[in-house]
């Protein structure tokens, strides 16, 4: 049972960034609503810049974390110029439509 559920975490954990950095700055989400994650200069995304952009996910096991990292989000993508959430700030990404 231990090792389901350490399997379970590594899979929670590291589903957003894998998929954002094979699928070019997408997950299965971002995907379907045509929006992906780029670097601030347009280049996309190496797995340092997906790893920290998705720490957050880590808190989200924490019961109620969410309630509080939700709000936080939105007010710091409404005072930053580019749109951007605290990690995406620190890894340098910005997250926009699509570029094909």
């Amino acid at each position: 049972m231990g090792l389901g559920i350490l399997f379970g975490l590594i899979v929670y954990i590291g589903y957003e960034p894998a998929l954002e950095y094979r699928w070019k700055g997408q997950t299965v989400g971002k995907r379907a609503l045509g929006i992906q994650v780029l670097n601030e200069d347009g280049t996309e995304i190496g797995p340092l810049e997906a790893l920290i952009r998705n720490i957050p996910a880590i808190f989200f096991i924490i019961p109620y974390f969410g309630l509080l990292a939700l709000p936080a989000a939105l007010i710091a993508i409404g005072v930053t110029d580019k749109r951007q959430r605290l990690f995406d700030r620190l890894a340098g990404t910005v997250v926009v439509k699509e570029h094909n």
